[in-house]
């Protein structure tokens, strides 16, 4: 198993190998699959990875195509047949062949969910794989291969791989991390809800279940976390979410969401840093609290907040809620209060940073 940090480091190597070497037949190319139960963002990370190096990226699901118009349209041409590109083949924009020829990696090539398609499809894509061709069509200069798809152990809707297949690809599991979840839905400004209550309970991120209709996953939260911009009343939006991340982690959240409806008043916690109660006597209540306080956090109640997290029992709970905040809000490291808190707490926070 592995992280999705050290997972992307891989899958950045072997991008660049591939382009590369695109034109030596003799390279030993390393093609990555990341695989991972259904829900975690596979798909989804691989796009912000090759955003993040400036590459574009192209997803193709073989399960869509049958074996004939997968090489590409056969037509007629003077006296013979030829096959034309393929509709899913990606072509350079003359800047990108530039960057193409010197070296760089303009295009990430997401082949998804291949374990989807019948096994005369995965065939033709090991064809893709070793040889960076289908048929008489080669991918462009400056694109690379990487594949994502559910762990065989799911069950969920895969064919086997073919064993040659499967031989010439580099296959990494990722295990679902709550860090990483939550870095993201700070950044797009996820509820607090959510991310108080993927903290209380971690294994909301990984609850697939083979049989069930719905389960809770990474996905699911993210569209559990819309749901809550509705303004459904309670019972319809106990349904909605229910159809999101099962009726198990439904009912869980929204007792979840009544502890942090019923609990102390943050605001009055910032306004009393130094006197209002600190709920260390319920986990519940002191990851309600958290939330509420890492979501409310400004640089003008950023140091009251530290006064008030430095009387928590338990520092790892003070630890991660300065972190959401400052995930939330970058600036917040710049407060001055924030250095003094590090000298005097710093290595519970370095611990969970």
């Amino acid at each position: 198993m592995a992280t999705l940090q050290q997972a992307m480091t891989i899958v950045h190597q072997s991008m660049i190998s591939q382009a590369q070497f695109a034109h030596d037949r003799d390279a030993k190319r390393v093609v990555v699959m990341l695989q991972a139960d259904p829900g975690t963002g596979k798909t989804s990370c691989l796009q912000q990875g090759a955003e993040e190096t400036g590459a574009r990226s192209s997803i193709l699901s073989i399960a869509q195509y049958d074996p004939g118009e997968f090489p590409g349209w056969t037509v007629s041409q003077g006296d013979g047949m030829v096959r034309l590109r393929p509709d899913w083949m990606p072509v350079n924009t003359p800047e990108e062949q530039a960057r193409a020829e010197a070296g760089e990696v303009v295009g990430w090539l997401i082949v998804d969910e291949p374990q989807n398609a019948p096994t005369m499809m995965m065939n033709i894509l090991a064809q893709l794989v070793n040889e960076r061709r289908v048929g008489r069509h080669y991918l462009p200069d400056g694109w690379a291969i990487v594949l994502a798809g559910n762990k065989d152990s799911n069950r969920a809707g895969t064919n086997k791989m073919p064993t040659h297949l499967r031989d010439r690809l580099t296959i990494i599991e990722l295990e679902a991390e709550v860090e990483t979840f939550l870095a993201y839905a700070n950044k797009v400004g996820m509820s607090h809800l959510i991310t108080g209550f993927v903290r209380a309970r971690p294994d909301a991120l990984n609850g697939f279940k083979r049989d069930a209709v719905a389960w809770s996953s990474a996905r699911g939260l993210d569209r559990t976390n819309t749901i809550l911009s509705w303004g459904l009343d309670a019972v319809t939006q106990q349904i909605a979410i229910a159809a999101q991340i099962g009726e198990g982690m439904a009912a869980e959240l929204a007792g979840f969401i009544r502890i942090h409806d019923s609990m102390g008043d943050p605001a009055e916690a910032l306004a009393n840093p130094s006197t209002y109660p600190v709920p260390d006597a319920d986990p519940s209540a002191t990851y309600a609290m958290c939330a509420a306080l890492s979501n409310m956090a400004t640089a003008d109640n950023f140091a009251a907040m530290l006064t008030y997290l430095k009387r928590f029992d338990h520092q790892e709970f003070a630890a991660f809620t300065i972190k959401d905040a400052c995930n939330r809000k970058p600036e917040l490291k710049k407060v001055p209060a924030l250095r003094d808190y590090l000298l005097s707490h710093g290595k519970d926070l370095l611990l969970n940073w």
